[in-house]
């Protein structure tokens, strides 16, 4: 098992100016198994109402009390998505200047990279094939120096399809951070020399052996508690994003931000204690169109927990959701590709917008976020009209095995976790955000001496705080009527008979795309057929391609092969 740090860190003094400025996939669900149905009021001291099954919290004692005089400046980690990748990444550099980038990881605790002794270069490797099926990685890997100091193998906990297994390792690392960087001495990660993933992750999950990096951070007095919160940009090949290590920006969020109470889950790690998730209750999905103003419900028959994760490339919602998105995307199902495709040009010019209500707060997402180049085989797909095709990045919940909501609907948040209280907050991010920094200076360049921060040596920022246990700072408390309980089911990805076979009828050959269902199907608004399943106009906007490396959806379409969406 992998045991806490005996001996950490050294930290350079990381600048608060910039914090003022401011696929793989998975697999497929049930349901989840909850019991009532869940109501969201407000109470009279303006908080809002929604109760849940309580998960245990961290002991309130973990959190450090810090006046201005004591706390360092805010720790600001710059993210970006590579040129030809779609995932966030933090960069992590060891003793030997190597540049590592790795998944910011919500769901587990740990800092893991692949073991570049024992993986190839996924580059190397001469088919997508052989990509798929072999463990490789992308970008860089942490190559030993020496013997790990134990032969025990430690897995690396996800719920959610992602498999790694390897070796704890203790080393020098240091993270990029805005104006400076985090020096870690001797610290303690894992090794992973067998996994399905070809990035490791940065875990900012509560570690159960307090060894976690933020657990790091808290022992040595640069932050008051365990808690992050993260802004997703969307720039490609610089910097996407800004990970705030124990504080909360509000520069980074408009309108108001809600803190909601923590969700409690089965199905996963229930030998253990209850790790604090971002899991939170979704009560409907709008969609909406801004041209037309016609809307369409997706979902809203009772409120369901949702599991925010930034490692998938996909959404996972009950299936009569997707059924209802494909109808008015005019969407099919190809049992070839196990996804749903739509004609991009179908979609380009209406304007709409998916909208999801958690209690008070409404995010709308633009709909062109749930798209993705249709591919296989490394080429695109098209129509047989000669129409280019795209996959909606939506699927059914039982692939997965419970909801969730990745990174189409989660960059459109600022995303804030309170690891000791459990509880989450969430907004609407702040779309004119301009992040700054220089990628290159700021997340890769770790040279210089390191030094502990000064006393005296804070943040004069007064748009940012430190996160202490049960509290996010400047954030409206909403409370959950109902108990509710997230359960993390098996994933069913053969489960594909329960979509209707009007939704199904397709054909892929030599790259064409052939819709095979009768035309009365497909007549619009047809008054003899159902609303449920006629099909629409559409309500899509603009579809924009992302011009991603072959290696990219070789390593994606693998994953879709065993009904996975991994990163």
């Amino acid at each position: 098992m992998l045991r806490p740090l005996v001996s950490v860190c050294v930290v350079l003094a990381l600048a608060s100016a910039a914090v003022n400025d401011a696929h793989k996939d998975t697999r497929s669900d049930k349901t989840d198994k909850t019991d009532k149905t869940e109501s969201l009021s407000a109470s009279s001291d303006g908080s809002s109402s929604h109760s849940s099954n309580a998960t245990p919290s961290r002991s309130s004692d973990t959190s450090r009390s810090l006046s201005p005089s004591t706390l360092p400046e805010f720790i600001t980690v710059p993210l970006s998505i590579p040129s030809d990748d779609i995932y966030y990444n933090a960069y992590v550099t060891d003793d030997a200047g190597t540049s590592i980038g790795v998944r910011v990881d919500l769901v587990q605790p740990d800092v893991w990279f692949l073991n570049g002794a024992v993986l190839p270069n996924c580059s190397t490797l001469n088919s997508s094939a052989s990509i798929g099926s072999a463990g490789c990685y992308v970008g860089d890997a942490f190559t030993p120096t020496t013997s790990a100091p134990s032969s025990s193998t430690y897995n690396i906990p996800y719920p959610n399809g992602i498999s790694a297994q390897g070796s704890p390792y203790t080393a020098n690392l240091t993270i990029g951070g805005v104006g400076g960087h985090l020096a870690l001495d001797d610290f303690g990660f894992v090794l992973a020399s067998s996994t399905n993933m070809h990035s490791g992750g940065l875990g900012l999950a509560p570690h159960p052996y307090a060894s976690g990096l933020l657990d790091v951070l808290v022992s040595e007095g640069l932050v008051a508690g365990h808690g992050y919160s993260i802004y997703f940009g969307g720039k490609r090949n610089g910097t996407s994003g800004s990970l705030l290590l124990g504080a909360v920006d509000k520069s980074f969020y408009s309108g108001s931000l809600y803190q909601y109470p923590p969700v409690a889950y089965t199905g996963w790690d229930d030998n253990g204690d209850q790790r604090a998730l971002p899991i939170v209750m979704l009560d409907k999905i709008i969609l909406y169109n801004s041209v037309t103003r016609r809307q369409a419900t997706l979902y809203g028959n009772e409120s369901i927990p949702v599991l925010l994760d930034s490692r998938y490339g996909y959404s996972y919602l009950p299936l009569d959701t997707v059924i209802q998105l494909a109808v008015q995307t005019n969407a099919y199902y190809s049992s070839k590709s196990n996804r749903w495709i739509v004609k991009c040009s179908d979609i380009e010019d209406s304007h709409a917008t998916v909208n999801l209500t958690f209690g008070p707060l409404n995010v709308p997402v633009p709909l062109t976020s749930l798209l993705v180049d249709a591919m296989m085989d490394n080429n695109y797909l098209y129509f047989s009209s000669g129409d280019r095709a795209c996959f909606l990045n939506v699927l059914p919940n039982t692939r997965l095995g419970y909801t969730a909501l990745g990174l189409p609907f989660i960059t459109q948040m600022y995303l804030v976790m309170d690891n000791d209280g459990g509880h989450v907050g969430i907004a609407n991010k702040n779309e004119d955000v301009d992040l700054d920094y220089d990628l290159d200076d700021d997340a890769k360049a770790f040279k210089g001496n390191a030094s502990k921060l000064s006393v005296g040596n804070f943040s004069t920022n007064v748009s940012a705080q430190y996160i202490h246990s049960g509290t996010i700072p400047f954030a409206t408390p909403v409370t959950y009527s109902e108990n509710r309980t997230l359960t993390f089911a098996p994933s069913n990805i053969t489960n594909t008979e329960l979509i209707p076979s009007r939704f199904s009828a397709v054909i892929i050959q030599s790259g064409e795309i052939y819709i095979t269902v009768p035309d009365s199907y497909t007549e619009k608004n047809s008054s003899s057929t159902p609303a449920s399943t006629s099909k629409s106009d559409g309500m899509a906007i603009a579809y924009s391609s992302r011009n991603l490396s072959p290696i990219f959806w070789a390593i994606l379409l693998a994953g879709l092969s065993l009904g996975i969406c991994l990163s």
